[in-house]
């Protein structure tokens, strides 16, 4: 996983425990591309730190069927 100044900038396959992946409490904003292409991705937890998901961050990731908002998510 690369992290950089609040930024979740890359998750890798090996970041992955059975098929989920728990963003850190320190990431404020997810990054473009992000979790691109991650096949093994099922469920995806999101911290309420996070305020921005950006463009096609989770594309290509065919089997992620379970998503995880923050509570204090404004949409």
């Amino acid at each position: 996983m690369e992290i950089k100044d609040g930024v979740l900038i890359k998750v890798e396959p090996e970041d992955l425990i059975d098929g989920t992946f728990t963003i850190p409490d320190t990431v404020i904003e997810i990054g473009e591309e992000a979790c691109r292409k991650l096949i093994g991705l099922k469920r995806i937890k999101i911290p309420d730190s996070v305020k921005t998901i950006k463009e096609n961050a989770f594309t290509e990731c065919y089997n992620l069927t379970d998503v995880e908002f923050p509570k204090g998510l404004k949409y």
